[in-house]
């Protein structure tokens, strides 16, 4: 949601009125799943919307400079930065790992990178509102690994706004498709 925004406002990409309605639906959809005035509301809940508003910055970013810097380039800062921020928190408790747990994390490094390689790819080759509501699969990734690995199981309010983010991001991706679709009709219509 934030990328749709952020792309309007620096990329200058078109944000039509049902794009800008599609996002103010999926923003009610966090305040749902927030749920203001509830004892549920703290100050951790906003950790989420923060890292959120911040992967959409890098989002951005890297569609901007996807035309002049190549996807292994971006891969590798990126990744370095994200590296040089983890070992910041050194002097905040870390452990030593074991060898599965080194092998895990090897594991999990080179499935987000192989991730965020063909992020950078998307974002190079569309807008950024477009590749961004395929990131709502997250949502359905997490509720399966909550439920699998920790037993979590959401509230209704949790769902009720998931559906609603999920929702808006389908009706994004379905309005771009549907108007370049129509755009491509008028160009062979001209032709």
């Amino acid at each position: 949601l934030f990328t749709v925004v952020l792309a309007g406002l620096f990329l200058g990409e078109q944000v039509g009125w049902r794009r800008w309605l599609a996002v103010s639906g999926g923003f009610a959809g966090v305040v749902i799943m927030l749920q203001p005035g509830t004892d549920t509301l703290r100050l951790a809940a906003f950790i989420p919307l923060c890292a959120a508003v911040f992967g959409s910055l890098r989002d951005i970013v890297t569609r901007r400079i996807s035309t002049s810097e190549s996807s292994v380039a971006i891969l590798f800062y990126s990744s370095f930065a994200v590296a040089l921020a983890g070992f910041l928190t050194l002097p905040f408790g870390w452990q030593w790992i074991t060898a599965i747990d080194l092998m895990l994390v090897i594991f999990a490094g080179i499935l987000q990178g192989s991730a965020h390689y063909l992020y950078i790819e998307a974002y190079r080759l569309a807008q950024a509102g477009l590749v961004s509501p395929y990131k709502y699969s997250q949502l359905i990734w997490a509720l399966i690994f909550g439920y699998f690995f920790w037993n979590y199981v959401p509230n209704v309010w949790v769902l009720l706004g998931s559906i609603l983010v999920v929702g808006s991001g389908l009706y994004s991706l379905h309005r771009d498709t549907w108007q370049n679709a129509q755009i491509h009709l008028d160009a062979k219509k001209a032709e």
